[in-house]
């Protein structure tokens, strides 16, 4: 496992598409947990857990488990769900569209 935080390997992660809050969540997790496994199974748990908490991505249940464990341990995750709640509270809500025929046939066209 490794032991020593190498500023530098951590972020030659950043992928080119990763936006900053993506990044600062995704290095968070990695730096949180860089002494607890392997560089390859790190950067997959990583990316597990960006792609499930951001993204809706599902997974195995023991892998779910093992991310939602380590994401219970990072500080900032809890201000960046609430401010992700409070956008999505923001948005404009649309009523979903009804088919024409469904409308015919109850006398609304």
């Amino acid at each position: 496992m490794a032991e020593e935080l190498n500023e530098d390997w951590i972020n030659s992660l950043r992928g080119e598409h990763e936006s900053n809050k993506e990044w600062a969540i995704k290095k968070s997790f990695l730096v949180a947990h860089h002494d607890k496994y392997e560089p390859d199974r790190l950067v997959c748990l990583a990316n597990c857990f960006i792609n499930m908490e951001l993204y809706g991505c599902r997974y195995p249940k023991e892998v779910v488990d093992e991310v939602n464990q380590l994401a219970a341990q990072l500080a900032d995750l809890e201000d960046y769900r609430k401010e992700r709640k409070d956008r999505e509270a923001k948005r404009i809500k649309f009523v979903q569209a009804t088919s024409g025929k469904a409308r015919a046939s109850d006398g609304r066209l």
